[in-house]
């Protein structure tokens, strides 16, 4: 249970940052032009290098979780 509301507010986090960078986008589209465009372009490639790291820390600890379980069970 724990798990999943971890990985639920991971998901949920994620499209909110998806929709600010769109947000973003679409402002800068407006009023900055293609340099604008690049800002968001480094900020989509950091914040996805994030989630890779987040994703991976996450997915490591549900597995360790699980064979913790498995091998304890009460």
């Amino acid at each position: 249970m724990f798990v999943a509301g971890n990985v639920d507010g991971l998901v949920k986090f994620a499209r909110r940052l998806k929709e600010a960078s769109v947000a973003l986008r679409e402002c800068l589209a407006k009023n900055g032009g293609e340099s604008g465009e690049a800002i968001v372009s480094r900020l989509d490639f950091r914040l996805t290098v994030l989630a890779a790291i987040v994703g991976h820390i996450f997915g490591d600890s549900i597995v360790i979780a699980s064979i913790w379980l498995y091998l304890n069970p009460k």
